[in-house]
């Protein structure tokens, strides 16, 4: 029953503030902030220590099943949870912050036709990144030396994917899309589109938003060649995610993206998953310029088609300007 006798003063309403998504408990780039170092810091030291308590120093020899395991159950402990329980703590309404709305199909299918144009035209980036960087370290002593360092690293994060990825049977192979597309689709999604993007756009367009998220998102999966690549995707995810409203789409386009790529691994033992190492490119170098300018034109129109499907149901309101 409401007391009408009622009448707090400024101190109480400070102490008995109500907790809403207009209202969070801390401002919005503060838990932006805390989603990017807090949980991540929180995901590499408590996913490390896990998985050393659990298998020890010698990955090599670990059981394959447990580290895929304990890679599941890190992701799900020390990035899904604690962005679930930001979102409620600062928010309360975990639904709003995330948009949990269910896309129809015909969403879907638009987006993945984008992800479809999307995922050539980063091979094709790559290959001219190759020939650029390659011709370059031919010339330069300092060039030659970073990209020998750089080929170091990628080599020896190749080494410690792959462990994930090998696979004798049906079965194993499912499980593996379970660690590879599966799990980061839903835990990486959540924690950097739903809270991270969200908390940005109370104060940023949506633009920089997904920019900036974009901008960690690649920089969390420590790929030094594929570093442009995983930017644009991170902010493709991003539009997705504003342009939609809701969480599903960039989820499922996260997932479809790593299990088509681990497909082509399997069956077309391409190796672009794990490595991204600089070499001579496969193909001539117009043939992949004139590809990678029809894929850059295609994705441009797919997604001022999207622009203008999303505009039209808003009365025209909404546009990509905003972005």
């Amino acid at each position: 029953m409401q007391n009408d006798n009622f009448n707090p003063n400024d101190d109480q309403l400070k102490r008995y503030r109500v907790v809403s998504p207009q209202n969070p408990l801390i401002s919005p780039f503060a838990a932006a902030f805390l989603g990017v170092f807090g949980v991540m810091l929180l995901y590499f030291i408590g996913g490390g220590l896990l998985t050393i308590a659990i298998t020890g120093l010698d990955f090599e020899k670990a059981d394959k099943n447990a580290l895929r395991l304990l890679q599941i159950a890190s992701q799900i402990l020390f990035l899904l949870a604690p962005a679930l329980i930001l979102a409620k703590v600062i928010y309360q309404d975990v639904g709003f912050i995330l948009k949990f709305r269910l896309p129809a199909v015909r969403e879907i299918l638009f987006f993945i036709l984008a992800l479809a144009l999307l995922m050539p035209l980063f091979q094709y980036y790559v290959e001219l990144q190759s020939y650029l960087i390659h011709n370059l370290a031919e010339n330069s002593s300092t060039i030659k030396s970073l990209k020998e360092a750089l080929d170091l690293l990628d080599k020896s994060l190749s080494g410690s994917y792959e462990i994930f990825l090998k696979s004798n049977s049906i079965f194993e192979l499912s499980f593996v899309a379970v660690v590879i597309a599966v799990t980061p689709a839903l835990c990486e999604e959540v924690l950097f589109r739903g809270f991270i993007q969200s908390s940005f756009q109370f104060r940023l367009s949506p633009f920089k938003s997904a920019l900036i998220t974009g901008l960690l998102f690649a920089l969390i999966h420590f790929n030094p060649y594929g570093l442009l690549p995983l930017i644009f995707l991170g902010v493709f995810l991003g539009y997705s995610y504003y342009r939609s409203g809701t969480i599903f789409i960039p989820m499922i386009l996260h997932f479809t993206n790593n299990f088509v790529s681990l497909i082509f691994y399997y069956f077309l033992e391409d190796n672009s998953l794990i490595e991204t190492q600089v070499s001579p490119p496969t193909e001539d170098l117009s043939i992949i310029i004139s590809l990678f300018v029809g894929f850059s034109l295609a994705f441009g129109l797919i997604i001022l088609f999207i622009n203008n499907q999303y505009s039209k149901n808003t009365g025209g309101a909404d546009d990509l300007s905003e972005m």
